[in-house]
């Protein structure tokens, strides 16, 4: 009898412990997918100022309406704005 009792507060106690690691996991993906929200919060914030600052520096250096354009290595290049009636001359 007490081989049985022991047997089942063994498989109890690895039930208890499977479900206690399936709640930590839980909450450890859900802190995970918090940060990552945070993350991608921060990063488009930057990605905001970063092109405002762009746009600035660009109307400065070209004027108003200058565009500004990312090259594929990551560098800016500043673009006078066109002007339709120039374009509607040719």
């Amino acid at each position: 009898m007490k081989t049985a009792r022991n047997w089942i507060c063994a498989a109890l106690a690895s039930l208890a412990l499977l479900a206690l690691g399936e709640c930590l996991d839980a909450q450890a993906e859900a802190q995970d997918t918090a940060a990552s929200a945070t993350d991608a919060v921060t990063a488009a914030s930057i990605a905001a100022q970063r092109d405002a600052l762009a746009r600035r520096i660009c109307e400065y250096e070209r004027g108003p309406g200058a565009r500004v354009l990312w090259t594929h290595q990551g560098d800016m290049v500043c673009r006078p704005a066109t002007r339709t009636a120039q374009a509607n001359a040719l």
